[in-house]
Order: structure tokens, then sequence, then C-alpha cells
């Protein structure tokens, strides 16, 4: 898949509590068109029975256009009815940091690590991820529902960039 709607949730709490939207550049890089978890299933049970999709890799994204960063932010200020606010950064930042991290992983070994954290994090605010449009489920949809009841059982774990605890919060 592209990208699931959770891994385009992050922000919605930081929002909720008043905070601004951080993008990079302008908010038009990376481009997706998001998928749930409940379309993929549906997509991934349509392959079992075609021949023509065994063994295969098989991009999929979800319903309609893909959207920015910018507009994500736009949908979810609209759903909490709130003027937007944006924090931009330079996509070079991710270039520093790198740049540090990888320099002092050669005294601190487990620095390496956080560096390449870091080039993916650069690699997935940078790329657009976008697949044939498949399903019903829409994002905006999403971002309502865990804006009424929470993100638990979205956990993103140690994969999530904002708040790691975003699940508890009702």
């Amino acid at each position: 898949p592209t990208a699931f709607f959770k891994s385009l949730a992050g922000q919605v709490e930081r929002l909720k509590n008043g905070s601004s939207y951080i993008y990079f550049n302008d908010g038009e890089l990376c481009k997706c068109n998001a998928i749930s978890e409940a379309d993929l299933a549906r997509f991934m049970a349509l392959c079992v029975s075609d021949e023509s999709k065994r063994n295969a890799v098989l991009p999929i994204g979800g319903p309609g256009e893909p959207v920015t960063p910018k507009q994500q932010a736009e949908i979810t200020f609209k759903l909490l009815n709130r003027e937007p606010k944006y924090t931009s950064a330079p996509i070079g930042l991710f270039d520093v940091i790198i740049g540090v991290l990888a320099g002092l992983g050669n005294i601190i070994p487990s620095l390496k690590e956080a560096a390449e954290f870091a080039r993916i994090g650069k690699y997935y605010a940078t790329e657009d991820m976008v697949g044939p449009s498949f399903g019903e489920d829409t994002l905006e949809d999403f971002f309502k529902n865990i804006i009424e009841n929470g993100m638990e059982g979205q956990e993103l774990g140690d994969a999530s960039i904002f708040d790691r605890n975003t699940a508890k919060s009702k």
C-alpha cells in the first residue's frame, strides 16, 4: 500500500490541542492516496481468487485523488472547526541532522542507526506515495473518527514521530 490512514494521523492530537501543523517546505511534497486497513484487506481477498495477481507486486492506494500534507492539515482543521496554523521546516534540515548523526556515529556507534532513521524519514517526507485508487473508506472519515474516539487500536508504536501516547488520549 502507498500509506495507511493511521500513518497520516500523527498530528491530529496535536491539532486538537491547538498546535500548528508541521510540514516540510510548502506542504506540497509527498502526496499520497492512503488506504484503510479494511480496504486493503478487501483488495487482498479479491487478489486470492485472481490468478493474474498471484506472485506479483501490486501497488495499491485508497480512493480518490492523492493529498498533500497541507491538504491533510486542511481536512483536519476543517473537522476541528479551527483556523489553520502551520509551521514549515526546510527539507534541508534532514541533511543537516543526517550529517551530524552520521558524523557522531563514528564516535558513538548507536547514532548511526539514528542517522539511518533520519534518511528514511527524509525519503517519506519527499517522495510521492501514489498507487491505483481502490476502496471506499476516506481519509476524512478516518480523521473524523479519531478526533471523536482517539487512536486506540491504531497505535504506531516506535514508528510514531509525534506523540507516542496518542492512543491513550480520548
